[in-house]
Order: C-alpha cells, then sequence, then structure tokens
C-alpha cells in the first residue's frame, strides 16, 4: 500500500466515524502535530474535534505525525507526487522537496509581482 493509499484510508476513517471532512481533517492533524503531540503542552487546549481526532487515530494505531506527513504529501506538488508514485523518492526527500518548491515559489511570487508592476508602470504606462 502506497501512501496515497494510506492517507485516503485514514480520512474515510475519520470521515465516517467523526463526520470530519478531509480539509478539516488536515487542519486539525496540523492542529495536534505542531501544537501538541511530541511538543510541551502548556496553554495549548484543544477543541472537542482535535480531542476525538487525536483519540480515533491513537486507537486505530496511527501515529498523527506520520498522519500529518502522508497528508502533507498528498498536497504536494504533482511532479513530487509522481516521484514518489514511481518509488524514485522517499517520503522525506519528498517532503523536502515539497517545502524547498513552497519557499520558492513564495519568495518568487512577491518578487515577480513587484517586477511586473515596475515593467507596468515603466513601459506602458
Amino acid at each position: 500500500m502506497n501512501v496515497f493509499e494510506k492517507a485516503d484510508k485514514v480520512c474515510k476513517i475519520v470521515e465516517s466515524e467523526l463526520k470530519v471532512c478531509r480539509n478539516d481533517f488536515f487542519r486539525v492533524v496540523g492542529r495536534l502535530v505542531n501544537n501538541w503531540h511530541q511538543k510541551s503542552r502548556r496553554g495549548v487546549k484543544l477543541s472537542k474535534v482535535e480531542v476525538m481526532v487525536y483519540e480515533l487515530l491513537l486507537r486505530k494505531k496511527y501515529n498523527p505525525s506520520t498522519v500529518y506527513r502522508w497528508l502533507l504529501v498528498t498536497s504536494a506538488p504533482s511532479e513530487v507526487r509522481d516521484k514518489l508514485k514511481m518509488g524514485k523518492i522517499s517520503i522525506r526527500e519528498a517532503l523536502q522537496l515539497r517545502n524547498k518548491l513552497r519557499q520558492q515559489f513564495s519568495t518568487n511570487d512577491e518578487q515577480f509581482k513587484k517586477e511586473v508592476i515596475w515593467h507596468i508602470e515603466e513601459y506602458i504606462l
């Protein structure tokens, strides 16, 4: 079973048992992993849904951190997902490539917008 099938299976379990949609599940697991699971829990309070999702994952023997990594890979750009499906890269490499592409596009997009505006003002107006 590949990563995409595993992520889909977990999403279906959560949807059927807790009636939580995939996007909400992604957000909840992200909050659990980043603010609750394996970290200091000072001042962090979980909502009722977050507690139910956390307990369900542990009851079904799923590590929330691993599930979050699966979900991150499923939201990666298509070229990264294709390489992962073909077995050319590992999950760790896919996540690193995903993060690298996200950083590259987020900084370049802002710079690109500024340059486009400058060129429009300079040459067209």
